[in-house]
């Protein structure tokens, strides 16, 4: 049986938790349904809504030893500095959507001003998009040299770039073969070429103000779910 102390536990905040009270008793009952004393990153998932009230109330937590560390996802650089500047302690992560197509080297340099690491979801582009990275030429041609995996080359990319990657997967041996990146590094002409492969351009597509429709106008009811 693991101890609790082997196990790094993450969750976020939905929008409609918010509101400083909201937020707070979002925690507790977090708490509760996860049988557990203390999250170890709690994110708010977005940045809509009362995300400084929100932001507020994960800083009461810490303070309470209810969470170990906070942090924020899928905020642009003006939210960010808004809660740098209104907020006591700084971001520990910042969870967003990066890969070689959409390195997001602007956001990646705003968070190292205050210590904030970069998570990277869909690193691999996820379930519908994988494919446009996994069978890119020059990717595949890095992965042949090196004896690798495309998706081994891409995670390698995050590593090197000091990216906290996040693939999923429900296959063990895809998953020991997400784990199995840290016999070999990429050169810098192999970087050089990745970073070539930037198209400015997202998978996630959604403009700010569906955004913020969808996600602030949506509870999930988490009690209910299996």
């Amino acid at each position: 049986m693991c101890k609790r102390e082997d196990i790094f536990l993450t969750t976020k905040l939905w929008p409609s938790e918010y509101k400083y009270e909201d937020a707070l008793k979002a925690i507790d009952e977090t708490l509760a349904r996860l049988d557990t004393d203390y999250i170890d990153l709690l994110l708010l998932h977005q940045q809509y809504g009362e995300y400084i009230d929100a932001y507020k109330a994960m800083e009461k937590a810490v303070e309470l030893g209810k969470v170990k560390s906070i942090g924020l996802s899928n905020f642009n650089e003006e939210r960010f500095e808004d809660v740098i500047n209104k907020c006591t302690i700084k971001p520990a992560v910042h969870q967003i959507e990066t890969h070689p197509f959409y390195p997001e080297h602007d956001l990646k340099a705003l968070g190292e001003k205050y210590g904030t690491i970069v998570e990277s979801w869909f690193p691999l582009g996820g379930i519908e998009n994988k494919g446009k990275l996994l069978n890119n030429e020059i990717i595949k041609e890095i992965a042949e040299e090196h004896g690798k995996t495309t998706a081994q080359v891409i995670l390698r990319w995050h590593i090197q770039n000091n990216y906290v990657a996040i693939p999923g997967s429900a296959d063990k041996n895809e998953i020991a073969e997400n784990f199995d990146i840290f016999d070999f590094e990429l050169t810098d002409e192999d970087l050089e070429k990745i970073q070539k492969l930037d198209t400015g351009t997202r998978f996630f597509t959604m403009s700010e103000e569906e955004q913020e429709r969808a996600f602030t106008g949506f509870a999930p009811d988490f009690n209910n779910q299996k």
